[in-house]
Parts: C-alpha cells; sequence; structure tokens
C-alpha cells in the first residue's frame, strides 16, 4: 500500500484519482490546496478528511509515503524538492520543470534523498507506443518524424477578453511548448535520441507565454518536425515516415 498525498484540487488531479483507484495498491490520504476551503471542498467529493493548507506539514506528516504534484508548472521544482527532502516518493505533472536547471536539481534531490522522482506522461509508457518502437525496422530507412498537438484552449477566448489565467500567465512557467508540444517531443526523444541540429519558432502573445511554435530538428539521415498550439486547432496525424513504409 502506497499513501499518497495530492498537491492540487483540479481537473487533473480528478483525473489521476479516477485512473489510481484501479491499482489496490493507491492509498489516497490527504490533499493540499491554497485554501482551507479549496481543500475541504476536494477532499469531501472523495471521502477524505485530511486536508492541508501548508506544504511543509504536508511533508512532515510521517502517514504520507507519496506525493502527486499537479500545480502551476512553476511550483513543480520547489514543491517535489521540499517532499523528497522529508524522504516523500513525488509523481510530478509533466513538465517535470520549465528549465533544464530545475529539473536537474529535482533529480539530484531525489538521488540524495533516496527517493523515486517520476514524471506523470504516460505517452512512452503504453502499450500502443511498444508497439510503434517494435514496427520500426519494418519501415526501412527511416526519413521523417512529424507529431502535433494543436489545440485551442477553452481558456483563449477568456484571454482575448481580457481576462489572464494561469494557462496563459506570465512566470507560471506555462504555454504551448511545455504544455502540449512535450507530447511530440518526448516520444521523438525516446525513440531516436537527441537531435544534432535544432531550429524552434514560437508566436508570443501579449503577456510573452507562446501561443504556438514549431520545432525543426535533424538526425543523421532524417528530419523531424513537431508542431504545437493553443490558439488553433490541428486534425492532422502524426507520422513517422520511412523508405519502405510509414506509422500514423
Amino acid at each position: 500500500m502506497i499513501r499518497f498525498a495530492t498537491i492540487g484540487s483540479n481537473v487533473i488531479v480528478d483525473a489521476f484519482l479516477r485512473g489510481a483507484a484501479h491499482d489496490p495498491r493507491f492509498a489516497w490520504q490527504a490533499v493540499y490546496s491554497r485554501t482551507q476551503e479549496r481543500a475541504d471542498l476536494f477532499a469531501a467529493k472523495y471521502g477524505i478528511t485530511k486536508t492541508y493548507t501548508s506544504l511543509q506539514a504536508l511533508a512532515a506528516d510521517p502517514q504520507i509515503d507519496a506525493v502527486y504534484i499537479a500545480s502551476p508548472n512553476c511550483f513543480h521544482a520547489p514543491q517535489a524538492i521540499l517532499m523528497m527532502e522529508h524522504g516523500k516518493h513525488v509523481l510530478c505533472e509533466k513538465p517535470l520543470a520549465p528549465s533544464l536547471e530545475e529539473s536537474q536539481a529535482m533529480v539530484c534531490a531525489a538521488q540524495k534523498h533516496g527517493v523515486v522522482l517520476m514524471e506523470a506522461m504516460k505517452t512512452t509508457l503504453l502499450p500502443n507506443f511498444a508497439r510503434v518502437r517494435e514496427a520500426l525496422p519494418r519501415l526501412g530507412t527511416i526519413r521523417r518524424y512529424f507529431a502535433q498537438f494543436c489545440q485551442y484552449s477553452s481558456r483563449y477566448d477568456r484571454f482575448k477578453n481580457g481576462i489572464i489565467e494561469n494557462a496563459f500567465r506570465a512566470g507560471m512557467g506555462n504555454g504551448a511548448l511545455r504544455d502540449l508540444g512535450v507530447y511530440g517531443l518526448a516520444p521523438l526523444v525516446h525513440l531516436f535520441g537527441m537531435p544534432q541540429q535544432l531550429q524552434a519558432s514560437a508566436i508570443r502573445l501579449s503577456t510573452g507565454v507562446d501561443g504556438q511554435g514549431s520545432v525543426l530538428m535533424t538526425y543523421p539521415g532524417m528530419e523531424a518536425v513537431v508542431l504545437f498550439s493553443k490558439i488553433s486547432d490541428s486534425r492532422l496525424p502524426s507520422e513517422i515516415q520511412g523508405e519502405a513504409g510509414r506509422i500514423v
């Protein structure tokens, strides 16, 4: 049995709890939120009684083995490091952190304190990804990887009306690349490693947050293109192209 606490009380945590409930080893013990009212409402929805508005108090709770972090991206590193310093395992929403330096600090904390740190990004752990990897040799020489995740944000209309929420607020570590682009980039790196060259561009909104962008990467004999957007939609399929076939 792993006794979990959650940091955050949003729809992402709802989805996590629905999935985790299928594993008999999972036991949800506590929720942290910035306000007591929100913590109480979220806890009551699932019938638990232990709530926190203090991260220090949560970290010090000996009845908690692991913490799932689903706070805004800018808080991932400090919250995760605090929990790991108190011996808690951490499952952290993607992106692990907004910067390489913060991610490295998190990894160092996990190694120092002997705990597990994992990014909550399931794409490369699913059975269909294993099938893609197994099928790659059948494509012959691979020439192109194309992936896109362009999804018009439900918050963008409010942004255009002057209501700035966290998704488009500067300083929160959000944006199209970190929120959506990672879904195209992570499988690429898992399958083919790091590129030899990289060129990126982005459309930045008035707050400085990237609303959409693209990344062009080159590998020996192959190129990769990843598109992402929170201000437009696309239904283009992702694809891996080889001289002998393709995977869509």
